[in-house]
């Protein structure tokens, strides 16, 4: 997985991280602090070194009906790495509420259409994420 960081170069009295620019010359008894501009610049830097993305599954049942809706959701988490996890779970209910749980159940109230999502990771950076809609609707009749 491919991570993007950002790392503000800045200019200390002796060095400077080569964020380019016009070269400035410190004033007083200190050595040359190199090329930098007057102003730190942030610079994109990819970092892919040692993550991977986490395979995840998510399913509801049920996935649609009448409010109250009781759905039952359920996941899994796959790790390339052997042993994988353990694993931390961090549901989004697409209703302003939110689990911590492997499989969690919940209710929906209101009629809607509500998109969930689970974002796992492992005590090692990796991450993954699946989503579902779950479609809470009035009983025809």
């Amino acid at each position: 997985m491919l991570r993007r960081w950002f790392v503000l170069c800045a200019v200390v009295t002796v060095f400077a991280w080569g964020c380019g620019g016009p070269s400035e010359e410190p004033k007083g008894d200190t050595e040359k602090a190199g090329k930098a501009g007057p102003a730190a610049k942030a610079q994109e830097v990819d970092v892919d070194e040692g993550y991977e993305e986490l395979d995840v599954w998510i399913e509801a049942e049920p996935d649609e009906g009448p409010p109250p809706l009781r759905v039952h959701f359920t996941s899994e988490v796959e790790s390339d790495e052997e042993g994988g996890g353990p694993f931390h779970y961090r549901w989004d209910f697409g209703d302003g509420s939110a689990s911590s749980a492997p499989n969690p159940v919940h209710t929906y109230n209101e009629v809607g259409e509500y998109t969930v999502t689970l974002v796992a990771n492992d005590d090692d950076g990796n991450n993954g994420s699946d989503e579902i809609d779950v479609w809470v609707e009035e009983e025809e009749e």
